[in-house]
C-alpha cells in the first residue's frame, strides 16, 4: 500500500496538468537563436539578432501560452498549451502566423473529439502533448493530442497535411486509461479498465495483456494495446493522465 501511494504520488507530480501556478512569458526566440519575440505593452514584436524590429503582432493572453519561432524568423504558431480555466469551447488551440499576418487558426475543439480527453489542474487545463515543435526544417509543424491523434501543418499556411493515429493502430489495436498492478516475475498484468479512449471495444476489465514497459508496483497510465501487447508509442508514454469526467 505504501508503494502504491509513493507511486501515485510521484505520478502525480510529474503528470502535465497538475502544476497549479499561473503561467506568464513575455519572450521566446528561435531555436537557432537568430529571432527574439517580446512582448512590448499590448503587441509582440519580432526583432532579428541585430536588434531590428521586423513586425508585430497584437496581443492575445499570449503570456499563459507557448509562441514557437521559425528558424528564418517568417513564421510563428502560438501553441494555447496551458489553458486558463476549464473551458473548451470557444477557445483558440492553435495560430499560425507569417511575417506577422495570421494565416490560420484552430479552436481546440477542432482537434480534440471529446473535451474529457483532457488533464485538469486547479489553475489550468492540457490537451496535448508537450513535445511539438518544427520539423523538416521548419516547412512543418507536429502536435500530439491526448487522443493520440498526431497532427502535421503546413508552418506558413497552417493548413493541415496530416491527420493519423500513431502507425501501429489498427482495427486490432484499442487505446485506454487503465490500472493494473505489476510483478518482477511477469510481463502479463490483468487491466482494470477506466475510460476507452480509440479503437474498436476488444478489452475489458480482467483482460490480460503483456508489458514490459513498467516496474513492480500499482500503475494508472494509458496505453496502446495491440493483439494483446503494450504497444504504446515513446511520444505519448506516461505523458497523459486523464482526470476530467470520471466519476
Amino acid at each position: 500500500m505504501k508503494l502504491y501511494l509513493f507511486i501515485s504520488f510521484i505520478i502525480f507530480l510529474n503528470t502535465p496538468g497538475f502544476a497549479d501556478e499561473q503561467r506568464l512569458r513575455t519572450a521566446f526566440k528561435s531555436k537557432n537563436g537568430q529571432y527574439t519575440i517580446k512582448l512590448n505593452k499590448n503587441k509582440w514584436q519580432l526583432r532579428n539578432k541585430k536588434g531590428k524590429v521586423l513586425y508585430s503582432i497584437p496581443d492575445n493572453s499570449y503570456t499563459s501560452m507557448t509562441i514557437l519561432v521559425s528558424d528564418n524568423g517568417e513564421n510563428l504558431v502560438v501553441i494555447n498549451d496551458f489553458v486558463e480555466g476549464f473551458q473548451f469551447q470557444n477557445r483558440i488551440g492553435l495560430r499560425f502566423f507569417n511575417n506577422g499576418t495570421l494565416s490560420k487558426n484552430y479552436m481546440i475543439t477542432d482537434l480534440i473529439a471529446d473535451s474529457c480527453n483532457i488533464s485538469q489542474s486547479v489553475w489550468h487545463s492540457s490537451w496535448l502533448v508537450e513535445d511539438f515543435g518544427f520539423i523538416k526544417s521548419d516547412s512543418s509543424f507536429s502536435i500530439a493530442t491526448y487522443e493520440f491523434n498526431e497532427f502535421e501543418f503546413d508552418t506558413k499556411s497552417g493548413a493541415i497535411i496530416k491527420k493519423d493515429k500513431p502507425q501501429a493502430f489498427d482495427d486490432n489495436t484499442v487505446i485506454v486509461m487503465t490500472e493494473f498492478d505489476k510483478h518482477e516475475k511477469t510481463d502479463s498484468v490483468s487491466l482494470k479498465i477506466i475510460k476507452q479512449i480509440s479503437g474498436i471495444s476488444i478489452l475489458k476489465n480482467g483482460s490480460i495483456i503483456s508489458t514490459n514497459a513498467y516496474g513492480q508496483g500499482r500503475w494508472r497510465t494509458i496505453l496502446m494495446i495491440k493483439n494483446k501487447k503494450d504497444v504504446t508509442p515513446n511520444r505519448f508514454r506516461n505523458k497523459i493522465f486523464l482526470n476530467r469526467c470520471l466519476s
